[in-house]
């Protein structure tokens, strides 16, 4: 789902230094944000825990 991101809801995260900078370097090799590639990372391991939003469930089940 693609909205602006200034309609986005915010969220400041403190990251370990390793994390940061492979955030950093994933964002560089794929010609990415650090912003895309955090939500990349969290997309991934929502698919791998067969995590549904209830939006999407909803949308399933109509």
């Amino acid at each position: 789902m693609a909205y602006p991101s200034e309609m986005a809801p915010k969220l400041q995260v403190r990251f370990p230094p390793e994390l940061k900078e492979f955030i950093e370097l994933e964002a560089k090799k794929n010609s990415s944000s650090q912003n895309s590639e955090i939500i990349r990372c969290i997309r991934e391991r929502m698919e791998r825990v067969g995590f549904k939003t209830i939006k999407a469930e909803a949308h399933c089940n109509a």
